[in-house]
């Protein structure tokens, strides 16, 4: 998987743990779910969607300066 995507991007998807602990538990040990969770793994989700929206745009920048260096050689 790194190999497709950087390590600092597929990092954040560990933030989606509590989302499967919760489901698990819902589903496995018929657990209680609160609204509360329901808005906690909303958050979580966009969370993870917003780092990896908006890095997108810092990795075209990056990629900008780099060829804007290489024009200067």
């Amino acid at each position: 998987m790194l190999s497709k995507i950087e390590a600092s991007r597929s990092a954040v998807f560990t933030n989606l743990t509590p989302i499967v602990a919760v489901i698990a538990g819902v589903v496995f040990r018929d657990e209680p779910f609160y609204w509360f969770q329901a808005v906690g793994g909303v958050m979580i989700l966009i969370g993870v969607w917003g780092t990896n929206y908006f890095s997108q745009g810092d990795k075209v920048k990056n990629s900008q300066m780099n060829l804007d260096d290489s024009v200067e050689l």
